[in-house]
């Protein structure tokens, strides 16, 4: 079934989607930032979801974060190469 990109949706790891339905993401300021996105799609190993990611670039955060506060600075340690 082919269809038309959908305006901010994202295939992201299942493991992201934290207690509560939230996604935390790190921003380009090292940022913690919460997000409550639409769930469009479950896959085996990953979530089609709708979420408004600042500037549409942030790392995803797919571990528990005990205590996270949005707004918390963060340091990435395993962080991808490349953004999305």
């Amino acid at each position: 079934m082919d269809s038309a990109p959908v305006a901010d949706t994202w295939e992201i790891p299942a493991a992201a989607i934290q207690p509560g339905g939230i996604v935390w993401v790190v921003d380009e300021s090292q940022t913690l930032v919460r997000i409550r996105p639409e769930i469009i799609a479950t896959l085996p190993e990953s979530v089609i979801v709708k979420m408004n990611v600042p500037n549409n670039h942030a790392r995803v955060v797919t571990h528990a974060i005990a205590g996270g506060e949005p707004g918390a600075k963060v340091l990435v340690l395993n962080a991808p190469e490349s953004g999305r």
